[in-house]
């Protein structure tokens, strides 16, 4: 991490995927102000290099969101998502997988600033979106399924929450 500015300076855009993909693994390793230094610089980088909107951009941004959210600013971390999301959705529209993807991320974070309706209406939209778009057996349905589950659960409404689970 410490050498991709230096050996990396005259590529920018490698040096951007670099910084991506090592702020995701300090992320994993939760050493989340690491991360979130080097993701902060990838998505400056992304949006001075790349065409606006870009997929890498939006990509670089949701990253930086789930180390946000991870950190407990939750703001932040919302602002991140809504950026990508946005990106995705001048690139997509609103009826693509990628744009599912944004709106996950964007759920959860709604789930833990105690959002809990709009939590599970992201998280429908995720499903209906899903589920007109990909195959039955796809792992990212069974994503949603899962975390549509979860709200049920957390509602105290077990019924729903197994026969989710059960689905996913």
């Amino acid at each position: 991490a410490k050498q991709i500015p230096k050996q990396l300076s005259n590529r920018p855009l490698v040096q951007s995927a670099m910084m991506d993909a090592i702020g995701n693994v300090y992320s994993n390793l939760g050493l989340y102000k690491e991360a979130e230094e080097l993701l902060r610089e990838a998505v400056k980088i992304r949006k001075q290099e790349l065409a606006s909107p870009h997929y890498d951009t939006a990509t670089t941004l949701h990253h930086l969101g789930v180390v946000l959210d991870r950190m407990g600013k939750y703001e932040d971390a919302e602002k991140s998502h809504q950026e990508g999301l946005a990106i995705c959705e001048r690139l997509y529209g609103h009826e693509h997988v990628a744009t599912s993807e944004s709106l996950s991320y964007l759920a959860g974070v709604a789930f833990n600033r105690d959002r809990r309706d709009e939590a599970e209406r992201l998280y429908n939209d995720v499903l209906r979106i899903r589920t007109q778009l990909l195959p039955p057996k796809d792992p990212r349905l069974a994503a949603a399924l899962f975390d549509l589950a979860s709200m049920a659960h957390t509602r105290g409404d077990y019924a729903a929450a197994e026969q989710k689970y059960q689905e996913a």
